[in-house]
């Protein structure tokens, strides 16, 4: 450890100092079962990820989250909520939040949230569920939205404090990641009456019959006022987050000086499905990209993989060939 400190960069530096590529990676790094990691150890140990990590000067970063490595690089922005609400053109006065799909699990006298692109759905499905939200809690000024396979609930004020994000609560029992205080009682009041909605929806019947798992509840979070748009011209591409900060003037295009962001979620993605296979085809997808990358910019490069550092590359990292990365130290361990 003594010699990975002399690497550090100061934790005051601030992160729209950042130049140069970021890609918004959580989960990449974990967190994962410690006999993964030493796999996940050999299956990149000598690719891009492992000369990214050995020749960068990294920082502690809190959060491991999207919407927390979010605030951390854009502390004025909008909510994720909101943001996406912008990337889609939505200009009314409201509070919007995000929304996915959940399969709740009973375990005894507890339920399991799980999450991930085994609940996926198409346009058939999100309409469907959406025309019976808005039937059911239109009289309480509530909608749900779906496009580009991003849901989102408008509400004309919040319904309490934000409950944690999909990513902190998949894999956890519900009663342990719904706060309990009298501010949250419209959550919770909420979630239950979704709950029974979709219980015996036709969209869950048709899933059973194809052996795929019901959604039987929506995990909402990330919410926040309507951001005001300063372009009104809807970018093209891009995850939905990436066009919201875009529309919402937190970044601007056409500025050549403005750091490129990719935001890529697919580990994130494969960690809330509880599915190992697709976290190591993730991982290697990632290195695809990263190689490229790397190429293309040797310096000037910053990672953040929601493990507790940002991972940046400066004009000197080139010349450090002669150090290696023990990926297992970098590792999120559950």
């Amino acid at each position: 450890m003594r010699c990975a400190q002399r690497y550090w960069v100061s934790s005051r530096e601030h992160m729209s100092a950042i130049n140069g590529p970021i890609y918004l990676a959580p989960g990449l790094l974990g967190p994962i079962a410690s006999t993964l990691a030493d796999a996940a150890r050999g299956e990149v140990e000598h690719g891009a990820l492992s000369q990214f990590l050995s020749r960068a000067h990294y920082q502690p970063l809190v959060g491991t989250s999207t919407e927390a490595l979010l605030a951390q690089l854009y502390p004025n922005a909008p909510a994720p909520g909101p943001l996406i609400a912008a990337a889609q053109g939505r200009t009314e006065s409201a509070y919007y939040y995000r929304a996915a799909p959940v399969h709740l699990r009973a375990d005894r006298d507890r339920l399991l949230l799980f999450a991930g692109q085994d609940l996926a759905l198409d346009n058939a499905e999100t309409n469907a569920i959406a025309e019976a939200f808005n039937q059911v809690f239109n009289a309480d000024g509530l909608q749900l939205f779906w496009r580009d396979g991003e849901g989102l609930m408008a509400a004309p004020i919040p319904l309490g404090p934000n409950l944690p994000g999909l990513f902190e609560v998949a894999g956890r029992y519900l009663d342990t990641v719904l706060p309990g205080e009298a501010a949250s009682r419209p959550w919770r009041q909420l979630l239950n009456e979704v709950q029974m909605l979709l219980h015996e929806h036709p969209v869950n019947q048709a899933r059973a019959q194809r052996g795929a798992l019901s959604v039987n509840g929506l995990w909402i979070w990330a919410g926040g006022p309507a951001a005001e748009l300063t372009q009104t011209a809807e970018p093209s591409a891009g995850h939905p987050l990436v066009r919201g900060l875009q529309v919402s003037g937190q970044r601007r295009a056409e500025q050549s000086n403005q750091a490129p962001l990719t935001l890529w979620e697919a580990a994130a993605e494969a960690l809330m499905a509880g599915d190992v296979e697709r976290w190591l085809a993730a991982l290697q997808a990632f290195e695809q990209m990263l190689g490229d990358a790397l190429a293309q910019h040797p310096s000037g490069m910053t990672l953040l993989p929601g493990n507790g550092y940002a991972y940046r590359l400066d004009r000197l990292a080139p010349w450090r060939f002669w150090r290696r990365a023990d990926l297992r130290r970098h590792w999120l361990l559950q």
